[in-house]
């Protein structure tokens, strides 16, 4: 029983009784806990997402070209923050892919499919605090297949599921009290979310994105509204469309109320779920006679959309991938003082599990002479310091090369990357180049332990150190929780 409270225990709103499970079964296996591969795990949520989409393509239109879209419209880099957060991944793709496969199993002929179809919502119930609205949907679906005994037992089971789920729950991200306004917000940031395949922006929920998450709902559900209106039956096919734009519309109401209507990397699989169903839709509008012009459209959208998806979100890896080895080199670099109790609690915890040990082929070739001495004072390294802000200007980058910032004192070593500027769209068409130059990266007084710093640049190609011809900075206090806060919570220097 210890065990099962472990699983179904409440983890901020949600309980993620399914990832842990996975997580468990996997480390029994292995033996260990590799990260790389549960996150591997979760990313087959996005073939299962995209086997059943290509088996409801198929069934309205007998073209294997047909299904190529669907491959590029879902694997893209949109979803790259799952790429680093295993748990997170199994969590936000997986209650997208089981509550999807719940209601493709609920509309298949067979006791067997409705009862996986009851499973797999039980299993998407316990993977997020969003899993919730798959018994209101299925109940719906059953309604629509005329369904009655089925609709009992998924009353029932539902219902207990719920119940325990809702058993000792606490509700903690929503402490206001209600608001209209913030009801209208959560119900245009239903939309923006669902349209926020084309919003790269990823700051705010805005008006483009609400404007084509209602275009993309009208045209998903406007043959399924003109079968009604003709009073025909909804057929398999529909009621599995209109179920999962049901399911990911609730999904997205939840998230915009949990989370104050912003968008974020993590919660983009259900815009390219909705992106998916709304490919599909056009294919039961659009006339056979113009279904050659709309193949070889989809196409050349798909291919266009996937390759702005990489010149959006490749330099997002990129960076995310320097800022982790730099966090690292330091953490590794520095004596235990560094590292707060919490910290060092999390890093044992992570290496009795076997599952991180630190990369040290790899920092070994980045941060090869990093540390030591042979530091030449350069010209071209500038330092401007306003109170707690430090300005570093260095005026001999290159493309396409990573540098790093570093502040050396007589106990400590600080590595920051300097990040580099994505090119704009255009200026990446007519250069080739990905990103633009930017020679200055500003860091935070605070980001330091106490001491007496002397700032330089690091070329990890060349491995040349240039220093600054500036006066130490002096660093009087140190922050409390500096390494925890930047490395477990993925903040990012400016």
């Amino acid at each position: 029983m210890g065990k099962l409270h472990f699983l179904v225990r409440q983890h901020n709103e949600h309980r993620i009784a399914f990832p842990r499970l996975l997580t468990l079964i996997y480390y029994y296996i292995a033996g260990e806990i590799n990260l790389k591969y549960l996150i591997m795990v979760s990313s087959l949520n996005l073939v299962i997402l995209w086997s059943i989409m290509a088996k409801v393509m198929y069934s309205i239109r007998r073209d294997l070209l047909a299904l190529i879209p669907l491959v590029f419209l879902l694997f893209h880099f949109q979803h790259y923050d799952n790429i680093f957060w295993a748990e997170c991944s199994l969590q936000n793709l997986s209650v997208a892919c089981l509550g999807t496969a719940s209601i493709w199993m609920s509309v298949q002929p067979g006791r067997a499919h409705k009862l996986a179809a009851l499973v797999l919502a039980i299993l998407t119930t316990f993977s997020s605090g969003s899993g919730m609205s798959i018994w209101f949907v299925l109940c719906l679906v059953f309604i629509l297949n005329f369904r009655w005994k089925w609709l009992l037992a998924t009353v029932a089971i539902g219902s207990v599921s719920l119940l325990y789920y809702l058993h000792n729950y606490e509700l903690n991200s929503v402490s206001q009290p209600f608001s209209i306004m913030k009801r209208i917000e959560d119900a245009l940031g239903t939309f923006g979310l669902l349209g926020s395949w084309i919003d790269f922006r990823e700051e705010n929920t805005n008006v483009l994105a609400i404007v084509v998450g209602i275009v993309t709902c009208a045209v998903i559900l406007y043959p399924i509204f003109k079968q009604l209106w003709n009073k025909q039956p909804l057929d398999p096919i529909s009621i599995f469309i209109l179920g999962t734009l049901l399911y990911i519309g609730a999904t997205a109401f939840i998230i915009n109320f949990g989370r104050d209507a912003y968008t974020e990397s993590r919660y983009k699989i259900y815009a390219s779920i909705a992106l998916l169903l709304t490919y599909i839709s056009l294919y039961r509008i659009v006339p056979r006679n113009r279904k050659n012009y709309l193949r070889f459209a989809s196409m050349v959208f798909a291919v266009v959309y996937c390759g702005l998806t990489t010149w959006r979100y490749i330099p997002e890896v990129d960076k995310r991938r320097h800022v982790v080895l730099a966090e690292l080199q330091t953490v590794l670099t520095n004596p235990q003082t560094v590292r707060t109790k919490s910290f060092a609690y999390r890093i044992e915890n992570l290496i009795k599990l076997k599952a991180w040990e630190p990369p040290f082929e790899a920092l070994r070739k980045e941060f090869s002479l990093a540390h030591e001495s042979g530091h030449q004072i350069s010209p071209k390294v500038a330092i401007d310091e306003q109170g707690d802000l430090i300005t570093i200007s260095y005026n001999e980058l290159v493309h396409n090369q990573t540098f790093y910032l570093y502040a050396t004192s007589e106990n400590f070593v600080f590595f920051f990357p300097l990040n580099r500027q994505r090119n704009t769209l255009v200026d990446f068409l007519r250069s080739g180049q990905l990103y633009s130059f930017r020679n200055e990266q500003k860091i935070l007084k605070q980001w330091l332990v106490e001491g007496s710093y002397t700032i330089g640049v690091y070329d990890p190609v060349k491995k040349i150190h240039s220093v600054a011809n500036y006066p130490a900075i002096h660093v009087t206090q140190t922050a409390p929780a500096w390494l925890p806060e930047r490395l477990f919570n993925d903040y990012l220097p400016l």
